[in-house]
Formats: C-alpha cells, structure tokens, sequence
C-alpha cells in the first residue's frame, strides 16, 4: 500500500476543469481518485466537469477507491477481480465528502 493517489486532482496552481480519467488499470494505492476534499483549502476551487470512466480497479487500495468533492460523474468502471461494475454502495467504492 502507498500513502498516495493513482490521480490527485487538486486546483491549488489553478483551476481543473474538463477532465476525463478513462480506460486505465488502478491497483495498490491508497486512493485511486482524489481530489479537493472541503477541508483542503485551494485558492482556485473544487474541480469541475470530471469524469472518472470504464476504468478496471483492483482491490489493492488503503482507503477507498475515489474521495472527492463536488460531482464527477462516474461510469462503467469495474473491479478487476470479476468485471462487476462498482457502485457508490460497494464497500471501498465511492466516497464523496
């Protein structure tokens, strides 16, 4: 495990906006997905417009699959031990802030 993120968005050098995280393998971190949580302080805001799609996560992971504010849109991304689709429900799925 790693104390770190597959991606980290975070707008403390500017804005994030537009964004598309697509068709990637995640396994053995501690977030897949984070980005400016409300109790990070950023000069530039909470990112805007992310999507997060037909990504493959394993297990692998510390704290969760994605942390994040505000309201990326999450499609089609599945766990790489049996292709199921990971809902906001699944244990170590989804966790908005």
């Amino acid at each position: 495990w790693g104390d770190n993120s597959a991606v980290i968005l975070k707008a403390d050098q500017g804005s994030i906006a537009n964004m598309t995280v697509s068709n990637n393998l995640m396994d053995g971190t501690g977030h897949y997905l984070f980005y400016d949580l409300p109790n990070t302080s950023t000069p530039y805001g909470t990112p805007t417009n992310i999507s997060f799609v037909g990504n493959v996560i394993g297990r692998g992971y510390q704290y969760g699959v994605a942390d994040y504010a505000g309201s990326p849109f999450f499609k089609g991304n599945t766990w790489l031990d049996n292709g199921h689709l990971i809902t906001p429900s699944d244990p170590g799925g989804f966790s908005q802030q």
